[in-house]
């Protein structure tokens, strides 16, 4: 006889996977730019280790016009080490700190990819950064299915080996 465990899919047929944080590394970008103006960078990243090993999910982080939400950006950028210590000082006697999203191809539904960003003219590699995944769940409010939604993703190294920690709240 056949038997299946679905206890960690919703019942469109996808997993769920558990509130917590997980090692993860990023495994490529996308961008567009939205109707009101907004840049959404789309940031796919893959689960390493534990139950959920392998399984990918796409972080959304939107970019705005005021001054907070660019320095959640940079902070962003500073959680996947894509800007580093002493970048500033790199930047010339004015100590500037310029980053520039490098485009690649775009897709038949308008999203950019980004192979690279550029920081203070040095290209740096996108996919492959090691980071934490801080996953949550959530009720989809149309369907009535949980979906679990990738919070934020922070510097590498608050899990063990991708197995979600409790020691970490979400």
């Amino acid at each position: 006889m056949a038997e299946f465990d679905f206890t960690n899919f919703n019942d469109s047929g996808f997993t769920v996977v558990e509130a917590g944080r997980y090692a993860a590394k990023t495994t490529g970008w996308k961008y567009r730019v939205k109707e009101n103006g907004n840049q959404v960078f789309y940031i796919d990243i893959e689960i390493n280790g534990g139950d959920y090993d392998g399984e990918t999910m796409r972080y959304f982080h939107t970019v705005t016009d005021n001054k907070k939400s660019k320095g959640f950006f940079l902070r962003l950028l500073r959680e996947l080490s894509i800007i580093k210590d002493g970048d500033r000082e790199r930047g010339g006697k004015e100590k500037n700190l310029h980053v520039k999203a490098d485009y690649g191809d775009k897709d038949d539904n308008g999203y950019v990819e980004i192979p690279t960003i550029t920081v203070n003219g040095e290209k740096r590699k996108v996919a492959g950064l090691k980071t934490t995944a801080v996953v949550i769940n959530k009720p989809n409010n149309e369907t009535g299915d949980t979906e679990h939604w990738v919070d934020r993703l922070e510097t590498a190294g608050s899990t063990a080996s991708g197995v979600k920690s409790s020691n970490f709240p979400v």
